[in-house]
């Protein structure tokens, strides 16, 4: 092991351990020592090029190092804790599983479901405030979504779930967290699979309506911001040439990608556009698609409901749906 990979391990060692509590300068430098496994004639040794006081120096500078970029800090009392922790991703099918769980024992405010989920998802216990907005963010859109649903009720100041949700909650439950489930897998394959995967789904899903001509997955990064061709005929002979792109990353997509795309699908002379991502879209980028008759926007959400009608990524067994793990591993 070079110098810079024992410096590189000890700073994950002392990060690992700040991560679980606060404790002394001394008290970390010891406790990260115990992880090099030094023999007891090592540990006797405190001439200055021993081992021992050798890796104490190293892991003093690893430490002096973190403090400097204020990654870790103490109090009045000599305590160091670390104050520049990751934040913690915040998916919003997650934040409706664990509200629906929460709102079936009983009613709820939003302050109450916010410190429910802080703790849950761990917000609470980083230092950055960013994942505690993007939490407030993900709260406020599951509220708003399932309220529009008509799965929660709100009165006074508190949710609770309507009473066909109250009179057999397990389904919405598990609708959730089988969302969420397939979402993560999904997202796992990266994007060449779902480049391939949304194609085969769009074609199932329109194949109910219209007859499919064609159906194109183009890739690659000389494709112009076109993953995708789909060519359909319906009922009355009139046929369409649908682009599509895809993104399959957990993140809020804005008006401007929206715009981006748009200006694609007319560069290529597409009859319309989709834009499928299992994300999810900005305020500004869904007001702008829905503004739009030849423009549709997919994300997270609507992938899954498409997935569960056409059974292509999700399978059914005696009345139960579940992932398809021989599609989606």
């Amino acid at each position: 092991m070079t110098t810079k990979q024992q410096f590189k391990r000890m700073e994950k060692i002392l990060l690992d351990l700040f991560g679980k509590q606060s404790m002394t300068k001394k008290h970390a430098i010891d406790t990260a020592l115990s992880a090099f496994s030094l023999t007891a004639e090592e540990l006797r040794d405190n001439g200055t090029n021993g081992k021992k006081n050798v890796l104490k120096s190293r892991l003093g500078e690893t430490f002096a190092n973190l403090c400097r970029r204020d990654i870790l800090a103490a109090d009045e009392s000599g305590v160091y804790t670390l104050v520049k922790a990751r934040p913690v991703i915040i998916h919003e099918e997650k934040c409706e599983a664990e509200i629906l769980a929460a709102l079936k024992e009983e009613r709820k405010t939003r302050a109450e479901l916010t410190a429910l989920l802080s703790e849950k998802l761990g917000t609470n216990r980083t230092a950055t405030k960013k994942d505690d907005a993007r939490l407030s963010a993900a709260i406020t859109a599951v509220l708003t979504r399932l309220s529009a649903n008509g799965l929660i009720l709100k009165e006074g100041n508190a949710y609770s779930l309507c009473e066909q949700c109250t009179a057999d909650p397990t389904c919405v439950m598990q609708l959730a967290n089988l969302r969420a489930e397939y979402l993560a897998r999904v997202h796992a394959k990266g994007g060449e699979f779902f480049e391939h995967y949304f194609m085969n789904l769009l074609e199932k899903y329109v194949s109910l309506q219209k007859t499919v001509l064609e159906n194109t997955t183009v890739g690659g990064s000389e494709d112009g911001g076109i993953d995708g061709i789909l060519r359909t005929r319906d009922c009355l002979g009139f046929e369409e040439t649908v682009l599509v792109q895809t993104k399959n990353r957990r993140m809020t997509f804005s008006e401007r990608d929206m715009r981006g795309f748009y200006g694609a699908v007319h560069a290529a002379s597409g009859s319309r556009g989709i834009f499928a991502t299992t994300g999810l879209f900005h305020t500004g980028a869904r007001k702008f698609l829905d503004s739009l008759p030849d423009l549709v926007g997919i994300d997270g959400y609507m992938v899954f409901d498409m997935a569960v009608k056409t059974l292509y990524g999700i399978k059914k067994s005696g009345g139960t749906l579940s992932v398809d793990a021989r599609m989606i591993g």
